[in-house]
């Protein structure tokens, strides 16, 4: 169905630089977020904001390191077949960003509640 691509070495090698952009992206959002990491795309409320490291600049930097991540293997290969789980899990990281904002809505208005 998918034919590897065949890439020019430079190629191969920007996506080896765009894997290790995205992999120290993301053990640097892994390390801000300390305890109030978790593994799995469940939802809880978190301990506290996270605003340092990446996250003084992105609101999601862990998502958009392994949809990057999966981009530089598809350069760095050339095996449109990684095109499958990166489509899929930019799909889950998209679900999982909208219901984070929720909840840091309302946990947010809780904390702040709007004056009356």
């Amino acid at each position: 169905m998918f034919k590897d691509l065949s890439w020019e070495p430079v190629i191969q090698i920007a996506g080896m630089i765009v894997v290790a952009f995205f992999s120290g992206l993301y053990f640097w959002a892994l390390k801000s977020l300390g305890d109030n990491y978790s593994p799995c795309y469940d939802l809880h409320l978190p301990k506290s904001y996270i605003v340092t490291g990446p996250y003084a600049f992105l609101n999601h930097p862990m998502y958009l390191s392994k949809i990057g991540g999966l981009i530089g293997q598809f350069l760095m290969t050339g095996c449109a077949w990684i095109l499958i789980p990166t489509v899929y899990i930019g799909a889950v990281c998209l679900i999982s960003i909208r219901r984070e904002e929720e909840i840091s809505r309302i946990f947010h208005e809780a904390k702040n509640p709007l004056p009356s």
